[in-house]
């Protein structure tokens, strides 16, 4: 059993325990600062994607609105602004899908490639894009192109959860280790 004599001066144990509890606080510090804030950060960034994209979408579904209400004006006014509404329509669920794409679940630099060229390739088909029914049929292209893995994302967000409860573990055991070494370093000094 470990017997500790606080009756004495131990001007050595002090110093080492003071820069062994002062290093467990300052490693402490880095894991909260820089891992566990930056995990908190991509979270945050990625409830964010999910919310702007179910803005997209809700922004698409009012062009469609839009689209429809032309249909009892007067002809001029239907052919000016009908074609932009289902085009802005079909742009802002493309943009949804982009938004809502984690590109950390996107492996290789090839997957990010072939992103990349999908999305483009959406931007161009919005050119082809006149009525409801080649929206719909862009809706599928754009739901085929950027497929939506909502297991693969909840994964990835269970393991972001996961490393931000064991940061948060050592970061509280690294301060309080550090914190008693502080005090018995203190306790020891001259």
């Amino acid at each position: 059993m470990l017997k500790i004599d606080w009756s004495k001066s131990k001007p050595t144990l002090s110093k080492k325990m003071n820069v062994f509890g002062s290093l467990l606080l300052f490693l402490s510090f880095t894991i909260q600062m820089f891992l566990y804030n930056s995990w908190d950060e991509k979270t945050k960034q990625f409830d964010q994607a999910n919310r702007d994209f179910t803005e997209m979408t809700r922004t698409s579904l009012e062009y469609q609105n839009l689209y429809l209400g032309l249909k009892s004006q007067d002809s001029l006014t239907m052919h000016l602004y009908q074609p932009t509404f289902i085009k802005a329509a079909a742009e802002k669920y493309r943009m949804g899908k982009i938004i809502s794409t984690n590109i950390e679940l996107l492996g290789s630099v090839e997957e990010v490639k072939k992103f990349v060229d999908n999305t483009n390739e959406l931007l161009a088909y919005i050119q082809h894009v006149t009525d409801l029914n080649t929206l719909y049929a862009f809706v599928q292209l754009a739901d085929t192109k950027i497929p939506e893995n909502r297991k693969l994302k909840a994964k990835w967000m269970d393991k972001m959860n996961t490393k931000k409860k064991t940061a948060s573990f050592f970061f509280l055991a690294l301060q309080i280790l550090g914190s008693i070494m502080l005090v018995l370093g203190f306790r020891y000094q001259n």
